[in-house]
């Protein structure tokens, strides 16, 4: 069981990774279980050093300088860059919307989700960008970049299954309803599978760190219906079998697109051998669209 707790922290990792580049913020396909990191703040520091603001030791502090000499550079203070007020106010309203360990039963806890750890999930962005519209195509979801906030991982009492949720807000409901239909297109399915598909052969059973024998099956991704428009709720359901030195299993991945107005929401679940148990989180959908509802 440790042996199998530790293949699964392992292709959660990944998966999640590999989903969260691909969320409302880039609109191709569920994500990260991670949250996508807002845009730095801070100015990167000066290129050059400063030149000296003294006057040389061999002229007279007395002297004033001659009136041809051209005055001595100093280079500017380095500040915070300002992030615009609209985007700021956008993320902070999108925050009120996400799920808190106090909406999980007993036992769940939360853990942080690492911003600074590198992902390498650019290749698998790429190759479903590539799929759905092209080499030269963009989608609407590249524009909302950056202006989603995230939570931790939720896990279970059992370490394995888990939940991750992200909001964001888009120019107006015109824009929300634009980025879910991309999410909702036919070909998504088959276009996240392939790229998933190369994502974990290329990067994930090739890594180093990946347990030995470590092998990954063909990777599904079903469509599941909902009584509501593909511009409200689509929900994708991807099944990654593994194996590992003859021990097989199936990780699942649940994940949900919600809008509300131009409030944009992805809710992903995460389990293994089944998929996600609902009891006592059986709420969280409803829970979700009620919530970006309320700032949508």
């Amino acid at each position: 069981m440790r042996r199998q707790l530790s293949i699964v922290t392992f292709l959660a990792i990944s998966l999640a990774t590999a989903c969260s580049s691909s969320d409302e913020s880039s609109t191709t396909e569920p994500a990260s279980a991670t949250s996508t990191a807002p845009p730095a703040t801070t100015a990167p520091p000066p290129t050059t050093a400063p030149r000296p603001t003294t006057v040389p030791a061999t002229t007279p502090a007395t002297t004033a300088p001659p009136e041809t000499t051209a005055p001595l550079e100093t280079a500017a203070p380095t500040t915070d860059a300002p992030i615009d007020p609209a985007l700021a106010a956008d993320m902070e309203l999108a925050r009120t919307a996400l799920l808190t360990i106090d909406d999980f039963p007993a036992g769940w806890v939360e853990e942080p989700a690492d911003d600074d750890e590198d992902t390498g999930a650019e290749p698998f962005q790429e190759d479903f960008d590539a799929c759905l519209v092209g080499d030269d195509g963009e989608l609407v979801g590249d524009l909302l970049e950056g202006r989603d906030v995230g939570t931790g991982d939720f896990t279970a009492p059992d370490g394995v299954t888990s939940v991750t949720h992200e909001v964001l807000l888009a120019d107006d409901d015109e824009m929300a309803i634009a980025a879910m239909l991309e999410v909702a297109t036919e070909d998504a399915p088959p276009c996240l599978a392939d790229a998933m598909q190369r994502f974990f052969a290329q990067e994930i059973v090739a890594d180093p760190t990946a347990p030995e024998g470590l092998t990954i099956g063909e990777i599904t991704v079903d469509r599941r219906p909902s009584s509501l428009g593909d511009d409200v709720v689509v929900e994708y359901l991807v099944r990654i079998p593994i194996d590992v030195d003859g021990e097989s299993g199936t990780f699942f991945f649940d994940v949900f697109y919600f809008r509300q107005g131009r409030a944009l929401s992805q809710l992903q679940l995460q389990s293994f051998d089944a998929p996600f148990d609902p009891d006592g989180v059986g709420f969280l959908g409803s829970e979700v669209l009620e919530r970006i509802a309320l700032i949508g």
